[in-house]
């Protein structure tokens, strides 16, 4: 009986130490589970914010590129649309009849 007795008392002295090593280190249980809410909760918002933030950017670079595409398509497309190489003149035939 007194083995056991002896037993109980040394795991409740080694649990008491573990808790006030914890409470030291850590705070007390209720701060701490304020804290890692108000950290869970900022981090859910750094997160949410990077998303948008990213979907704002990518938006913008597909709205110029495409607006940059469509300033130089009539340009682009009016030289290409020619029949005519540059070293043609409108008088001279490709067969070279003279």
């Amino acid at each position: 009986m007194a083995r056991g007795t002896d037993e109980v008392l040394v795991e409740s002295a080694v649990t008491h130490h573990k808790r006030l090593r914890q409470a030291f280190l850590l705070g007390r249980v209720d701060r701490r589970r304020d804290i890692d809410d108000g950290v869970r909760s900022a981090l859910v918002s750094l997160v949410l914010g990077a998303v948008a933030c990213a979907g704002c950017v990518g938006f913008s670079f597909v709205a110029h590129a495409i607006a940059t595409n469509n300033a130089t398509s009539p340009t682009a497309g009016a030289g290409a649309t020619q029949s005519q190489s540059p070293d043609e003149s409108p008088d001279e035939s490709p067969t070279g009849g003279g």
